[in-house]
């Protein structure tokens, strides 16, 4: 049964650096959903709220330098989303 959950994510580098400052959004889900954005900290860390799990959601992340869309599964609020931006 779908329930509400906050979720993590760490956003890297292709080397594995952590990117502050990318704003991630999601731009479609399974459920109706709020306005649902993040900004990643200094660690890359970035948390998303109100989201149903589990379901398949696409997120936008967008930085100085790119944008990118990622269609991403989130099966519990445990799961930790680890995404690498080239």
């Amino acid at each position: 049964m779908p329930h509400q959950a906050s979720i993590k994510g760490i956003v890297t580098d292709s080397n594995g650096q952590p990117l502050s400052e990318v704003i991630v959004m999601v731009t479609d889900g399974p459920y109706e959903f709020p306005d649902i954005a993040s900004v990643s900290n200094e660690k890359g860390e970035f948390y998303l709220s109100n989201i149903y799990v589990p379901g398949r959601y696409r997120i936008q992340f967008r930085s100085a330098d790119s944008s990118i869309d990622r269609s991403v599964q989130i099966s519990s609020e445990n799961e930790v989303l680890n995404i690498v931006l080239n």
